[in-house]
């Protein structure tokens, strides 16, 4: 401790000296005698606890105040992680949400294109079955008229033969 002392007392001893050189440097010159010196040197350097002390409460301060600021950075590094950790969950999550969804449309897809054909296979056998029953009802009115022409041919023979039984003509 006491070598610190003297190395601090040494410096500003230095200092001091470089001081007053710069000031024998200018346009008015200096004579300090060493008793002068010494108590120019005594007298700075009392005050020097009081500036070291309050240099040191400075340092500890913002010291506290870094320790502070890392223990919050830290804090907001564990949220930003826990952040990130949900984060990166949810988003696998939505990937697999995601795939499924394609998966089900390219099924829906499929099976779109299967009613699809299935429906113009129905649209196809109904206009057939239209058509056929159109047909159908052509070929049931010339049976109908097929059937009453040769009922009246039938009728007309059965009374001409009818008559011819009972002699009437």
């Amino acid at each position: 401790m006491r070598s610190r002392s003297f190395s601090v007392l040494f410096c500003v001893a230095l200092l001091f000296c470089g001081s007053l050189m710069a000031q024998g440097q200018s346009s008015t010159p200096i004579s300090l005698t060493s008793d002068q010196l010494l108590l120019m040197l005594l007298q700075q350097t009392q005050s020097l606890p009081n500036q070291i002390e309050a240099f040191r409460t400075s340092l500890t301060g913002q010291i506290n105040s870094l320790q502070q600021n890392v223990t919050s950075l830290q804090n907001d590094n564990a949220s930003l992680t826990a952040s990130n950790s949900i984060s990166d969950s949810l988003n696998k999550e939505l990937q697999v949400s995601l795939d499924q969804s394609r998966a089900d449309l390219a099924t829906s897809e499929q099976a779109q294109k299967v009613l699809q054909t299935s429906l113009q296979k129905s649209i196809d056998d109904t206009t057939k079955a239209q058509a056929d029953a159109k047909a159908l009802e052509a070929e049931n009115g010339l049976m109908k008229y097929g059937y009453l022409s040769l009922g009246v041919l039938l009728a007309g023979a059965g009374a001409y033969e009818g008559g011819h039984a009972l002699r009437w003509w």
